[in-house]
C-alpha cells in the first residue's frame, strides 16, 4: 500500500530520506506497475502529511535513481512502465552527450536530423573535454532525461570505468572511439581498415622507405591505426622506423600518423608522402604529398540513431558494432 505514517517510523533518518525508502519500496509493487504512476505532489503532501519540500526532495532522489519521470503537465510516471511509443515518454528522447566545440558539428547535426526523420526528440548535452568529472555529470544529466544516450567518449579512465558499469543496463551507443575490452553498442570508423589501405595505396604508388610516427596516446583508435600500419607493411615485406621525436629522416619516402602529430620539415627538397585521418594542413600540403583517410561523419551520426533506435525497441544487447571504411582521398596540392 502507498499510504504509511512515515512521521512515527522509529528512525533517525529526515522525513524526505523516510519518504523516499517508503516510496522506492511502493514503486517495485504490483500496485504500483498496474497504475504505472505516482500521486500529484500535493496529494503525496496530503497522503504523508509532509510538506511538498520534503516531497519535492524524495522525488529527486528517486529521479537521480531513474526509476521516476516527471513529464510536465502529466504527472510522475514510472520509468519501468513508460511506453516507448508514448509521444510524451521519455523513452521517445535521444540524447548526444559530445566535448565543447566545432569538430563535431558535422556528427551532432546528423544525429538531430536522425532523431527527427525517426520520430525522436534530441537533447544535446556538452562538456569540458579537459575536465574529467564534467563529462560524467552530463551523462548522467542525459540518462536523467532520455531514453538512450549516443556517447563521444573521451577515453579518461575514471569515466571508462563508470560506462563500464552502465552498458549492460543502459541504452548506450558509443560514437567513434572504439574501446578495447568494452561491450558496448558502437558505431565507429574503422580505423584499422582506413590505416591499413593508406599504407597499402602508398606501397601501390612505389613507396618502400615507412616511417611510423610514434603516439603517447593510449587510446583504441591510435592502437588500431599503428596496428593497421604495421599489419600492411608486415604483409608487404616492407621494413619501416617507428619516429618519436616527429624529425623525418633523409631516407623516407612516406610518413604514416596515427593522430595529427607535429612533423618537422622534409629533411631534403625532395617530397615525400604524408599518410593520415582526415586532412593535413596548408602547410603540411606544400611540404608533403599527402593523402588522407576521410571519416565520414555525418554517416556516423546517422548510424548512431538508426543503431540507438533499434536498441531501444529490442532490448539489444550491449555488443553490436558498425564500422565505416573511410574514404582514402589524395589531397590537392598547394605550391
Amino acid at each position: 500500500m502507498l499510504e504509511k505514517d512515515i512521521r512515527n517510523m522509529k528512525s533517525s533518518q529526515p522525513l524526505y530520506i523516510r519518504l523516499y525508502e517508503h516510496l522506492r519500496e511502493y514503486i517495485a509493487s504490483e500496485q504500483a506497475r498496474s497504475e504505472g504512476k505516482l500521486p500529484k505532489e500535493l496529494d503525496l503532501c496530503r497522503i504523508f502529511g509532509v510538506s511538498r519540500n520534503t516531497v519535492s526532495q524524495a522525488l529527486f532522489m528517486l529521479e537521480e535513481e531513474q526509476l521516476i519521470c516527471r513529464i510536465k503537465h502529466r504527472g510522475t510516471f514510472l520509468l519501468s512502465v513508460l511506453n516507448e511509443f508514448d509521444p510524451q515518454s521519455i523513452r521517445r528522447t535521444i540524447g548526444a552527450v559530445f566535448p565543447k566545440g566545432n569538430l563535431w558539428i558535422e556528427a551532432i547535426t546528423a544525429i538531430r536530423e536522425g532523431c527527427r526523420t525517426l520520430g525522436y526528440d534530441f537533447r544535446l548535452f556538452t562538456y569540458d573535454l579537459n575536465i574529467g568529472e564534467e563529462e560524467q555529470k552530463a551523462i548522467r544529466l542525459a540518462e536523467n532525461y532520455c531514453g538512450g544516450v549516443i556517447l563521444y567518449f573521451s577515453g579518461n579512465s575514471s569515466n571508462m570505468e563508470y560506462i563500464r558499469q552502465e552498458a549492460g543496463h543502459y541504452p548506450f551507443v558509443l560514437l567513434d572511439l572504439y574501446v578495447i575490452g568494452l561491450k558496448c553498442n558502437l558505431v565507429s570508423s574503422d580505423h584499422y581498415l582506413g590505416a591499413y589501405s593508406l599504407a597499402e595505396t602508398l606501397i601501390s604508388k612505389g613507396c618502400r622507405k615507412f616511417c611510423i610516427l610514434g603516439s603517447a596516446k593510449k587510446n583504441s583508435s591510435v592502437r588500431l591505426r599503428i596496428a593497421g600500419y604495421t599489419q600492411a607493411l608486415d604483409e608487404y615485406g616492407i621494413n619501416y622506423e617507428i619516429l618519436n621525436d616527429g624529425k623525418v629522416p633523409e631516407w623516407a619516402d612516406a610518413i604514416l600518423d596515427p593522430e595529427f602529430i607535429k612533423i618537422h620539415a622534409a629533411a631534403s627538397e625532395k617530397k615525400i608522402w604524408l599518410a593520415r585521418f582526415d586532412e593535413a594542413t596548408e602547410t603540411e600540403q606544400r611540404l608533403f604529398h599527402t593523402l588522407v583517410a576521410k571519416q565520414d561523419h555525418s554517416l556516423l551520426g546517422m548510424n548512431s540513431v538508426i543503431l540507438m533506435k533499434d536498441v531501444l525497441r529490442s532490448g539489444m544487447t550491449p555488443e553490436r558494432s558498425i564500422l565505416i571504411a573511410p574514404e582514402i582521398i589524395e589531397q590537392k596540392e598547394i605550391s
